[in-house]
């Protein structure tokens, strides 16, 4: 659908929200995101990386949309 086109880039996907929750119930969850992470179950996007001397450049790509992904900036 043509309404759709323009949006196609942005679209995300939330599951998970814990900003209301108790610490006490945010931390396993939390817990579980984090261990599929490390055993390579769940594998973030990363567009790229920048150093910080070059964050202007990484503002600049994700203000053109033309990122998919996280953009990462190194300390």
């Amino acid at each position: 659908m043509a309404l759709f086109a323009n949006f196609q880039q942005s679209w995300t996907i939330s599951a998970l929200s814990l900003s209301s929750a108790p610490s006490s119930t945010a931390a396993d969850p939390f817990a579980l995101v984090f261990a599929d992470v490390r055993e390579g179950r769940l594998k973030p996007v990363l567009h790229g990386t920048f150093p910080l001397d070059e964050a202007a450049a990484a503002h600049t790509l994700l203000e053109s949309r033309a990122a998919f992904g996280k953009i990462v900036l190194i300390v």
